[in-house]
């Protein structure tokens, strides 16, 4: 009698990145860095952060919209919410606020909101 059995997926352990971890020691959150609480502070407001670009197209309601990557260090072009790549300066205002909230679907809500 030969009996079938049929074979069990076999569970393969993936490392994540983003869960688990260890309590930090204070000799590492003490640690400093070559410089004090206030050359931190001053260097942080002497060095510009690169966010966003706006181009202008001689008219009002034509301008482009681009955001910096910092992990290819250039601006890559930006839609607005009416699926253009021109808009207000107001607009490309909510585009960036909608990219920089904490939930992703907001932008959706706002897209299905304009008539």
């Amino acid at each position: 009698m030969v009996r079938c059995v049929a074979a069990m997926p076999r569970r393969t352990w993936v490392y994540d990145p983003h869960s688990g971890g260890v309590k930090i020691p204070a000799a590492v959150q003490n640690r400093s860095l070559g410089e004090t609480r206030e050359q931190h502070f001053r260097r942080l407001r002497d060095v510009p952060t690169h966010l966003c670009r706006l181009r202008y197209f001689g008219r009002e309601d034509a301008w482009a919209l681009a955001f910096y990557t910092y992990s290819n260090e250039r601006y890559e072009p930006c839609v607005f919410h009416n699926g253009s790549f021109h808009g207000t300066p107001e607009e490309a205002f909510d585009v960036g606020a909608a990219y920089l909230q904490a939930e992703p679907s907001a932008a959706l809500r706002w897209i299905a909101r304009k008539p």
